[in-house]
């Protein structure tokens, strides 16, 4: 059953956002002065956005490392991210202690079923071995180039910083948040933006259709709504749906918020590892995408992910 959860989990998803798009179908008003026409207008782009981004969240690679790509994804680092992680890596160093003091005010720990390293999922897998990247090549490596590379001791890619391995997806993945059933996928460098913006829109489009269903069903027509089973059902089902996902999007938004601001990812809050080495506007292009821009609002990808399938290809 476990295997299952998040296919479940994903199509639950499709099926809330159906439940808000029917019940708002089913609102009227012949008063073009309450302007419903602009409120459905308004959610039905709302929800349009909420599905494109659960799309892109779903199906986009969020950085998984390979042993095909593994030599770009360390040419990518070293030319995107060093700096700033050496940086990082020096001060969870020197201000360890004092780091572990700021950890114990920060929210309470939600668990670590999605986000840990080690799940009993994938035991009995048989990895590749065959690295293109040998031991003798990889401690050359680092000598040249003054990294701490390491294997990972599950896939065996060699791993850049802020890289963890998720058992259910089974690769490492760079930057990798948490697991998220939700999508069926890994958070990480390449999809965090469209995740973010599905919580966004999901949570922006549940409370307006929670809005349009009560003010048109409850308070503009109140007597024909109760002498309705099939309107009485829909919107019970509408705003409890409706309820459960504004409450877990709520926390989902505050959790990237967290991350974001600190420069972080859940894993690294759950090993205790505070990096705050970039500032939080740093921390906003890399995932939105560089300067403030509407794209950032929109599921379209702004990230750098295409610099390494040039050097793939190259």
């Amino acid at each position: 059953m476990k295997q299952y959860l998040g296919i479940i989990l994903f199509i639950l998803s499709y099926l809330a956002i159906a439940s808000q798009v029917i019940a708002v179908y089913f609102t009227w008003d012949e008063d073009i002065l309450t302007y419903i026409l602009f409120h459905k207008l308004f959610f039905y782009l709302t929800a349009f956005l909420a599905f494109v981004s659960h799309i892109r969240a779903s199906f986009t690679n969020p950085g998984r490392i390979n042993h095909d790509n593994n030599m770009s994804v360390l040419e990518f680092y070293l030319t995107t991210y060093k700096s700033s992680r050496e940086k990082a890596d020096e001060y969870n160093n020197v201000y360890r202690s004092y780091f572990q003091a700021i950890k114990r005010t920060m929210p309470p720990d939600q668990g670590d079923s999605d986000i840990s390293e080690i799940d009993s999922g994938d035991e009995n897998i048989n990895y590749n071995r065959n690295s293109e990247i040998p031991d003798a090549k990889l401690e050359e490596m680092n000598k040249e180039w003054k990294t701490n590379f390491e294997r990972c001791k599950k896939c065996f890619v060699i791993r850049i910083p802020n890289t963890h391995h998720c058992s259910k997806c089974r690769h490492c993945v760079m930057k990798m948040d948490h697991h998220c059933p939700w999508i069926n996928n890994c958070v990480g460098l390449f999809n965090q933006k469209y995740f973010i913006l599905f919580c966004y829109y999901c949570f922006i489009g549940c409370s307006h259709a929670s809005f349009i269903t009560t003010y048109y069903f409850i308070i503009l027509h109140q007597d024909i709504f109760l002498n309705s089973a099939l309107l009485i059902s829909v919107y019970s089902i509408q705003i409890l749906t409706a309820i459960i996902f504004i409450i877990f999007n709520a926390f989902m938004l505050k959790d990237q918020f967290f991350t974001i601001k600190h420069d972080m990812t859940l894993i690294d809050y759950k090993q205790g590892k505070i990096v705050q080495s970039r500032s939080f506007q740093e921390v906003l292009f890399e995932v939105f995408g560089e300067s403030f821009s509407p794209f950032w609002f929109l599921p379209v990808d702004r990230s750098n992910r295409k610099k390494i399938k040039r050097r793939k290809r190259n």
